[in-house]
């Protein structure tokens, strides 16, 4: 966790550092739930320094690990950035595939305080696919053209630096679940 903040600060030399370092014992240890959780931080600062081959092999890693020990919100977070990760890439097939397989999980987890992070990407896909009206309705008039993909996944890297979203607090009565169901 260390290394995650490390590189929310900017810090993207010491928080390759200690990300290593915490893996490599991670492994050493053979806990493959705590390795799984290293990959994931460390995928995800890699994305953030734009080093996205690398972010993606880690994050494709971690995927089966989460799934395999039945940890949905890992497995849901790893989904959505593998997502924005293939998005930033111009895979769009692909971004929107793990949307789709992000938001199942999310649909039936029932843990819709992830909405707004899952929102970003499908955001984000409106973009790619040229549908201003759909990505203004979802994220707002930023990122609305097709050359604006990639504001949906920078304001989602601001906001985990920033802390977790309000309505992580508890269940939003007539929230948006309605619209995922």
């Amino acid at each position: 966790m260390v290394g995650l903040v490390l590189g929310c600060d900017g810090n993207f030399v010491e928080a390759r550092r200690r990300l290593q370092e915490s893996l490599a014992m991670s492994r050493a240890l053979g806990d493959t739930l705590v390795v799984g959780f290293g990959l994931l931080n460390f995928g995800q600062v890699l994305r953030y320094q734009g080093e996205l081959a690398e972010a993606r092999g880690l994050l494709e890693e971690a995927l089966p690990l989460f799934h395999s020990h039945g940890d949905v919100f890992k497995e849901l977070v790893t989904q959505i950035e593998l997502g924005g990760l293939a998005l930033e890439e111009d895979d769009v097939e692909r971004a929107a595939s793990l949307a789709r397989e992000g938001l199942l999980l999310l649909r039936h987890s029932g843990m819709r305080w992830y909405l707004p992070e899952a929102l970003e990407l499908v955001a984000g896909l409106n973009a790619a696919y040229g549908r201003p009206e759909q990505t203004a309705r979802l994220f707002g008039r930023r990122g609305c053209s097709r050359n604006d993909r990639r504001g949906p996944a920078a304001a989602g890297r601001e906001r985990l630096c920033s802390g977790p979203p309000r309505s992580a607090v508890g269940p939003q009565p007539g929230g948006l679940q309605e619209r995922v169901d």
